[in-house]
C-alpha cells in the first residue's frame, strides 16, 4: 500500500528534527504492515532554516519538498492534496499531519486499522490538548457547532491536522469544490 503523508510547513526548524525522528520510529509498522511511505514536504514560504533541517534529517526516509510562496496552512494543505492527487496519482491514501508534533504518530496504527477494516474514507483525528492558539480554538469550536447544527454530526476538533483519507475519495471532492 502507498501513502502520501503531506507536512505543511512554515518556518519549523526547531520542530522538524524531532518531528522527523518520530515518524522514522514507525518504520517497522510501515514494513510489518507493508505500507511505502513517501513524505510531501510543503514549505510555505519558510524564511528560516526549515528545508536545510529536513534535508540533514530526513536522509532515511523517502521524501520531496516542495517550496511555494506564503499563502497560509489552509491553501499549503490543499495545494498539496491537489499536487499529490494530480502528479502522484498511485498513492492510496493521503495522511495530513503538521510539524509542529502536536499529533503523535504513536496513533497511527488505529488509523491504519479504522481505514482498512471499516472501509473508512476519511478519518479525522482530534487533540485532547491543543498546543495552538485561543483564537484557533474558538474558530474550531464554532466550525464544530456550525457542522452540528446543518448536519447533526458533531466533530470535536475539525481543524486536526491529524487526518488520514482515500485519495480517490478525496479526488471527488476536490473535483466537486473546483
Amino acid at each position: 500500500m502507498k501513502i502520501a503523508i503531506l507536512v505543511p510547513f512554515y518556518n519549523e526548524s526547531r520542530n522538524l528534527k524531532f518531528f522527523i525522528g518520530e515518524w522514522y520510529k514507525y518504520r517497522n509498522f510501515f514494513i510489518k504492515f507493508k505500507i511505502s511511505p513517501f513524505f510531501f514536504f510543503i514549505d510555505d514560504g519558510s524564511s528560516d532554516n526549515s528545508v536545510d533541517t529536513i534535508k540533514a534529517n530526513a536522509k532515511k526516509i523517502k521524501y520531496k519538498i516542495i517550496k511555494k510562496k506564503n499563502s497560509g496552512h489552509g491553501d499549503s494543505c490543499k495545494y498539496g492534496y491537489k499536487l499529490i492527487l494530480q502528479k502522484y496519482k498511485d498513492y492510496e491514501y493521503i495522511l495530513q499531519i503538521d510539524s509542529d508534533n502536536q499529533c503523535d504518530p504513536k496513533y497511527l496504527p488505529k488509523l491504519y486499522k479504522l481505514i482498512r477494516q471499516k472501509n473508512y474514507n476519511f478519518i479525522f483525528g482530534y487533540r485532547k490538548k491543543r498546543k495552538d492558539g485561543f483564537v484557533r480554538y474558538i474558530i474550531s469550536k464554532i466550525l464544530s457547532l456550525t457542522i452540528l447544527i446543518k448536519k447533526r454530526k458533531y466533530i470535536p476538533d475539525l481543524n486536526t491536522p491529524y487526518r488520514i483519507m482515500k485519495a480517490d475519495s478525496l479526488r471527488k471532492i476536490i473535483k466537486e469544490s473546483i
